[in-house]
């Protein structure tokens, strides 16, 4: 499925939020960023949907992933089955070996 609201919790100069404004990018998926450090209202509510403070988290349409790094933004594209909205090679490549792994019943080690 595409997702429809993206919206990608950041703390700047956090070198995992970077990575997942790079991971979004690849994959050509237009998202909210949202800097917690300044906005108030958008950290009481990364807090409030993660139940805790730590950058970068995503929420896509409902689904929420929190404090994460590159390899675990992949697994979890996958397992949620949300597709790219345009053809990256290096995210294609990445999800089809994650989703090979997936399908041998083999679980991608996260962090």
């Amino acid at each position: 499925m595409k997702p429809q609201n993206v919206r990608l919790f950041i703390k700047p100069g956090c070198p995992w939020c970077a990575q997942a404004q790079e991971g979004l990018r690849l994959r050509g998926i237009t998202y909210t960023e949202l800097d917690v450090t300044t906005d108030y209202d958008a950290f009481t509510e990364m807090k409030r949907l993660t139940h805790q403070t730590k950058a970068p988290c995503i929420a896509v349409d409902g689904h929420i992933l929190a404090d994460f790094g590159a390899h675990e933004l992949d697994v979890w594209w996958v397992q949620m089955g949300f597709k790219n909205d345009r053809a990256a090679l290096l995210s294609d490549k990445v999800t089809a070996g994650v989703q090979e792994l997936l399908d041998r019943g083999i679980e991608p080690k996260m962090g």
